[in-house]
């Protein structure tokens, strides 16, 4: 029989779909710390990998006067203390003009670099070299590909070098070069080095614009994106497109190339790409807004390159360039969008900024500051090894010169859930409401787990409120989500908690 008294409420104060229940910033897990262990000279961030533990790998770049860079390569734990000291990657072989690093299924590494000497004549190519679990190299230089000498030293060039690991230690590498057009090319090998088959281009109807970037899902399926102007317009910076292709674990095209971003952009720049375990990705870019500054955009597909939803701005902040994007994505497609924001007039007030999604593209709390503008940081990377890590890296001018930084964030719920007495069997909850939604689905438990909800109705109307049945004395856990009009629900809220007792 319902108590004569009015049942009290719970007031969850949330806007469904865009923020979960207790969801607070992201919360930077200590202060910035060192990657470098000693300077060598100018030092730029290129690359780095994570393990499922959140261990990682990151590749930089140290340049001493004017010599070619070398490539260098540090380990460090979760927690984000060093596991060694960072050592020298390329020992014979000229320096960098980009490099990248992939972990092993047996926690060893392998680090690419691509090299080309300072004459016409030399030759040209990417070269690797594998690393055990514990940091030690276990080959010497391996040169992967090579090109030349006797041509112009810009023709076969291969620049900004990408690897790809599946989970048997098979791997891809993909590269542009210039011959008559800027086009990119991949090439496979197994766990040992060997070549499978010989390398292929990428790109079949839009050449190649200035960056390429890639990422590879749990079966060994992989992407590619770049910039790409397919508008005649005489123009320095003429409008482009961000543009995906898509490719099984053998190397075989999925799909033809596909147009990323809705409209050409100019100054588009930095495309970057994260897939998820089951192959669905984000693609997050910089371009022109409006005639005036740059913005950070961003494009959700499924696993088989079909959008999700439509294009949408990462950035909130308008003041500045947005520039120089990159983003991680978990097992589960949550992913963090990392970018540069530079001042405009330009001073040295720079800082880098970060901002967390669910699988869904909706934002999880606000713009978050990951370095100050102390040292003018730039050239931001991240990984997101889990739901609730991120771990950064970056540039920043010391006394020294430029060195690389670190930096680790947790993203959990950082706010314990609010535990609620009553002494009635009949409780009221309530919420925020959420604008443009067929209905709310809510769930009432016993258990954290909702393995078996005492509650679950999943066609509420969309009004912000709901009465429970009477439920016996005890602790309950509760949670709630929207679903929009286009049939597609939020994520659940964070859980919430109440206690019935004796009146």
């Amino acid at each position: 029989m319902r108590a004569t008294r009015l049942p009290l409420t719970i007031v969850l104060l949330i806007l469904l779909g865009s923020l979960p229940v207790v969801q607070a910033d992201p919360i930077p897990r200590g202060l910035e710390f060192r990657i470098n262990s000693s300077y060598t000279g100018q030092s730029n961030v290129i690359a780095s990998d994570v393990d499922e533990a959140g261990n990682y790998v990151i590749v930089w770049a140290s340049q001493v006067a004017t010599n070619l860079p070398d490539v260098y390569v540090r380990r460090f734990g979760a927690n984000g203390e060093p596991s060694g000291l960072e050592a020298q990657v390329n020992s014979t072989l000229p320096g960098s003009f980009g490099a990248a690093v992939a972990l092993r299924p047996d926690g060893g590494f392998l680090v690419i670099w691509a090299f080309a000497g300072p004459a016409d004549e030399a030759v040209r190519g990417i070269a690797g070299r594998f690393y055990d679990s514990q940091g030690s190299p276990t080959s010497d230089e391996i040169i992967f590909y090579s090109f030349g000498p006797g041509l112009p030293s810009a023709i076969g060039r291969p620049t900004q070098p990408r690897i790809l690991m599946d989970s048997n230690g098979d791997f891809v590498v993909i590269w542009i070069m210039y011959t008559s057009y800027l086009d990119a090319y991949a090439q496979r090998f197994d766990s040992s080095g060997t070549p499978l088959g010989t390398y292929f281009q990428l790109n079949v109807d839009y050449a190649i614009g200035v960056n390429i970037h890639a990422d590879m899902d749990s079966v060994g399926n992989w992407i590619v994106t770049w910039v790409n102007s397919e508008v005649n317009v005489p123009s320095t910076n003429p409008p482009s497109y961000v543009y995906a292709r898509l490719f099984n674990a053998e190397g075989t095209a999925r799909t033809e190339e596909v147009r990323v971003s809705d409209d050409p952009q100019e100054f588009v720049e930095h495309p970057k790409i994260a897939t998820a375990a089951d192959g669905q990705f984000v693609v997050v870019w910089s371009a022109l807004r409006q005639g005036t500054r740059n913005d950070v955009y961003g494009q959700l597909f499924d696993a088989d390159g079909n959008r999700r939803g439509v294009q949408f701005r990462v950035n909130t902040f308008w003041e500045g360039e947005q520039v120089a994007p990159m983003v991680a994505m978990d097992s589960a497609g949550n992913f963090v969008v990392v970018w540069v924001n530079y001042p405009v007039p330009m001073s040295s007030s720079y800082d880098i900024r970060g901002q967390w999604f669910d699988n869904l593209g909706i934002p999880n709390g606000s713009e978050f500051i990951v370095s100050s503008n102390n040292g003018v940081p730039s050239e931001p990377i991240v990984e997101q090894p889990t739901e609730s890590t991120a771990m950064f890296a970056f540039n920043r001018r010391t006394a020294r010169g430029t060195e690389v930084f670190g930096r680790l964030f947790d993203l959990t719920n950082t706010r314990p859930p609010i535990r609620n007495f009553y002494t009635t069997p009949v409780v009221n909850l309530s919420w925020l409401p959420v604008d443009s939604i067929n209905q709310y689905h809510i769930q009432v438990d016993n258990q954290s787990s909702f393995a078996s909800p005492e509650v679950s109705i999943a066609n509420l109307p969309a009004s912000p409120a709901f009465e429970t049945p009477p439920l016996p004395p005890g602790q309950y856990s509760w949670r709630v989500r929207a679903q929009r009009l286009n049939g597609t629900w939020t994520n659940w809220s964070a859980v919430d908690t109440f206690v019935i007792g004796a009146p």
